[in-house]
């Protein structure tokens, strides 16, 4: 049995052209698999490809919850749906996938950072969802966003990590959501 197989396999492999090179691999692997006695391998897009939905996060009023998930180019955008209906929407435009976004604590905007072409300089982008605009918050040349926090207390606003003054060092800012105006507030830098 193995041994017809095998003359199997080389037949196949002469029967196919260059161009049905990805067939013969496939047809070799199940007839390798028949051979063995193992199972197949799991698919690379199962185990590597985008997943369908994935952090969920619910808006602080609850009224909405926000998810990543692949567009028509397979690349991961923020999904917005309101709760208790079937209104999903895609609310971003990134050529490149988002890897995480986060609510602002006034149920209306979502950010996100992303880097220019993988330069490491990450920027704040803001997804205001009452008009789809998405706004660069940190627009300087450079500049790179490290972490960002947010509070009930000042649901308009957010503070961030950046490094506009020094390269080297990261200052706090806080930057309005709704006008975008960034402060650097006073106190010791942090070193990287």
């Amino acid at each position: 049995m193995k041994r017809a197989l095998r003359l199997l396999m080389v037949k196949i492999g002469r029967l196919l052209i260059k161009d049905d090179l990805e067939i013969l691999a496939v047809v070799q692997e199940v007839l390798l698999k028949m051979l063995t006695g193992m199972p197949p391998l799991i698919p690379r897009a199962v185990l590597l490809g985008n997943p369908k939905r994935s952090q969920p996060e619910l808006s602080p009023d609850g009224m909405r919850i926000a998810y990543l998930a692949p567009n028509e180019s397979d690349a991961l955008q923020i999904w917005v749906r309101t709760l208790g209906k079937s209104d999903d929407r895609c609310v971003s435009a990134e050529r490149r996938s988002i890897q995480n976004y986060e609510w602002a604590c006034d149920s209306k905007t979502i950010f996100y950072r992303e880097d220019n072409e993988g330069d490491e300089n990450f920027h704040i982008y803001a997804i205001d969802l009452e008009t789809p605009n998405a706004r660069d918050l940190t627009p300087w040349q450079g500049v790179r966003c490290q972490n960002t926090m947010t509070s009930a207390k000042r649901p308009g606003e957010i503070l961030a990590l950046l490094n506009v003054r020094d390269r080297k060092l990261m200052d706090v800012w806080r930057i309005d959501l709704r006008t975008g105006a960034a402060n650097a507030r006073s106190g010791k830098s942090r070193g990287r």
